[in-house]
């Protein structure tokens, strides 16, 4: 037998054929080999010792040239990445969820909806439907951007832990390092310990009116004594004006967080109104009542919808609205209003959600 075996270069599968069957040659070559030791006198076993060993060596080196063949080419060896980020984390009420993204931490708090999107350029943007994230990002630098955003306002991650919040007015408050926030408004850098919410318009109040001019009866000229001038009119107290609806309107966001109850009223009382600051205190009012008074978060809702059509929020009421439905058992009108809202928003925030209620 020969002490080669011929090996082509592993391009084909016949050649690599050819190649296991002479290594499984030779390993049925050295099961006889053991056989025959156990009958062999021990005293002849020393003149085949090189012989088996020099089998057995040439078979590891046959053995490693079979795995040498079948390995596939290097640049198909390393596996395929699988980006593993979320693209929508929902959480439910009383839960939390953390994920990361990149270099980011994420935590999407009770009853949260922010879908993930990630950027030809590597940067990543957190789309907040509703609820509050908690990001803990590094310092932007070279990295990526990182984004946020909730509604109309967007945040810039300069380099920070923050947490932006959506029920259903946008909050955003900073932990660490700053952010960039822009909103309608303007553009506002907010540090460490500093909060922002909708830019407050400052109150300018109406000068009061001049006091009158002291009208002087006109001289009696009889004797030459002068006639003496009438006190002057007493000068009314100035009015001061009643707060703006959007002072009225901030109050009653800040108002929500220690006495929901003193905060339905004002936000009723505020939404009574006109304007972009009686459609937000009617959004805010549903959203704070859905727990407790499901049937009178749906009557604001519609209220919203039928006084503002055109209102900034309407896609956010609509699915408000849709929520609502479903959580009371109503599922053929929720399903009813996710098609309505396919039909007015088809690329909406919610439309995946949408579709699946509606199939």
């Amino acid at each position: 037998m020969s002490d080669r075996i011929p090996v082509d270069p592993p391009t084909s599968d016949t050649r690599r054929d050819r190649v296991e069957r002479a290594v499984f040659a030779q390993l049925q070559t050295m099961r006889m080999a053991d056989r025959l030791d156990a009958v062999v006198p021990a005293a002849a076993r020393p003149r085949r010792a090189w012989l088996f060993a020099g089998m057995g060596a040439l078979a590891a080196a046959t053995v490693a040239v079979i795995i040498f063949a079948i390995r596939p080419p290097a640049e198909t060896a390393v596996a395929e990445h699988t980006d593993t980020t979320p693209s929508r984390v929902v959480t439910p009420v009383g839960g939390t969820s953390q994920f990361t993204v990149g270099d980011a931490v994420i935590i999407a708090t009770s009853d949260t909806n922010v879908e993930v999107k990630r950027g030809a350029d590597g940067g990543t943007t957190l789309v907040v439907a509703r609820g509050s994230v908690d990001c803990d990002v590094p310092p932007r630098g070279n990295r990526p951007p990182f984004h946020v955003i909730a509604g109309e306002v967007s945040v810039e991650v300069v380099g920070t832990r923050f947490t932006v919040t959506r029920t259903p007015a946008a909050r955003v408050d900073v932990a660490r390092g700053k952010v960039r926030v822009k909103a309608p408004g303007g553009t506002w850098l907010v540090a460490a310990g500093e909060s922002w919410t909708p830019q407050v318009t400052a109150l300018r109040t109406e000068d009061p009116a001049p006091a009158p001019t002291p009208m002087v009866e006109p001289m009696i000229e009889i004797d030459q004594t002068p006639a003496p001038a009438p006190a002057p009119a007493p000068v009314p107290a100035p009015v001061v004006a009643a707060p703006s609806p959007h002072v009225a309107y901030q109050a009653a966001v800040r108002l929500a967080s220690t006495d929901p109850a003193k905060a339905a009223k004002a936000y009723r009382a505020i939404a009574n109104g006109k304007g972009a600051d009686a459609a937000l205190a009617l959004m805010d009012l549903a959203s704070l009542v859905e727990k407790t008074d499901r049937d009178g978060a749906l009557a604001a809702c519609d209220e919203y919808l039928r006084r503002f059509a055109h209102g900034a929020n309407v896609e956010d009421v609509t699915w408000l609205r849709i929520d609502l439905l479903r959580t009371a058992g109503r599922r053929d009108e929720a399903r009813a209003a996710a098609v309505e809202y396919l039909r007015q928003f088809p690329n909406g925030t919610f439309a995946g959600d949408a579709a699946r209620m509606r199939d």
